[in-house]
């Protein structure tokens, strides 16, 4: 505008007089612009963007807008900080990075579905050995354990053999009761995928004939669960003799 009204200085008056006016809103933007940056205020920023829609600063506006929020949000790095980071700038140039942050934080921060899933799971193995239901326990592990019962790389067989050997020829009746303390850890596995690492207190109570055998037993149970719900590993340690 300015090269325009210093080139045509015989131009209709009224014209000139639109132009000068134009000019002067657009100078007047560009020294609100000045010092909104000069003043490094998000909140200023954001109120510049709202107030002057118009303003052909508006985009320069809104991108110093995403990269500040977006360096907040690199300080916190928390779920909640990054979900709002795209709900404020669903298009915003680290949006991708904000999703890739939030599945990563999933991988390894546990649900509640999931604890349930878990606890779910312990509950039916230690139901079946209790009523020796060999095909409920071996529904609930996997193909091929990292570790069961001291035992490196147990398969199904390993742990049907459990089953047999632990109900002695004296026992009348078997009933291990799970203890709600669980810890429960989520840890990223293969192909995107999470496992679980369990740890929990189990009580086995047992009737015999033989009275001089024992009828108590409390354990300690470290185990692992895989990303498709199958106890992957499962180790008891003694913790109370009868």
């Amino acid at each position: 505008i300015e090269q325009y009204l210093n080139e045509h200085k015989d131009e209709n008056p009224e014209h000139r007089d639109s132009l000068q006016a134009r000019l002067a809103v657009i100078q007047e933007m560009d020294k609100e612009w000045t010092d909104v940056l000069v003043s490094g205020s998000r909140d200023q920023i954001e109120h510049y963007a709202k107030t002057l829609p118009d303003s052909p600063h508006k985009a320069e506006a809104m991108d110093k807008l995403d990269s500040m929020d977006f360096a907040h949000v690199m300080k916190d790095k928390t779920m909640d900080a990054f979900a709002l980071y795209v709900k404020l700038h669903p298009n915003g140039r680290f949006v991708n990075d904000a999703q890739a942050a939030i599945d990563a934080i999933k991988m390894t921060q546990l649900q509640p579905e999931e604890t349930k899933m878990v606890k779910a799971l312990f509950k039916k193995f230690f139901q079946s050995v209790n009523s020796r239901n060999e095909g409920g326990m071996l529904a609930t592990v996997a193909d091929q354990l990292t570790s069961f019962l001291g035992q490196a790389s147990a398969g199904k067989a390993d742990v049907a053999t459990f089953l047999k050997k632990i109900y002695k020829s004296d026992i009348t009746n078997m009933n291990w009761h799970i203890i709600d303390d669980y810890k429960i850890e989520k840890k990223a596995g293969t192909k995107g995928a999470a496992d679980f690492v369990v740890q929990f207190t189990a009580e086995q109570n047992i009737s015999r004939t033989d009275a001089t055998q024992p009828t108590y037993n409390r354990y300690q149970i470290s185990a692992t669960v895989s990303s498709d719900g199958k106890i992957s590993g499962l180790n008891m340690k003694r913790m109370t003799n009868p």
